[in-house]
């Protein structure tokens, strides 16, 4: 299934939460057209806000519902509120496609900021590892 394909048919999942989720995108293989039959679906979303628990509700929600129309039970949830791997961060920032766009400043607020905390990251692990 190609991303074009998967995103529509996601977006009614997205527009059904659009007053949670500021934006989406897919990442990983089906991203990057190298998908297998053991390939999943890889989703990440950024919350408006900050919840007590960010997002649990709407993560089991949104997988639920991401299952129910993909017709599959292999599809991966990222909260972005949630992660601290910069690495993968970094990834769905650089190579992952946005699906769904629900507040494009808050979307291009975060991107700036992991781009930013990832350049310095890898600037001072050189540093540490003396090169």
């Amino acid at each position: 299934m190609d991303v074009q394909k998967i995103k529509i048919i996601l977006a009614p999942v997205f527009e059904k939460l659009r007053d949670k989720i500021a934006a989406a995108y897919l990442f990983g293989s089906v991203s990057r057209d190298e998908t297998n039959p053991a390939s999943d679906i890889d989703i990440a979303v950024l919350l408006y806000g900050k919840y007590p628990d960010p997002g649990d509700d709407v993560r089991f929600a949104l997988y639920a519902d991401c299952c129910r129309v993909l017709k599959r039970n292999d599809v991966d949830i990222v909260l972005l509120n949630k992660a601290k791997n910069l690495f993968l961060l970094d990834e769905i920032v650089r190579n992952g496609v946005v699906v769904f766009e629900g507040n494009a400043g808050l979307r291009e607020e975060f991107e700036s900021r992991t781009l930013h905390d990832s350049i310095e990251f890898k600037q001072h692990r050189l540093k540490v590892m003396g090169f």
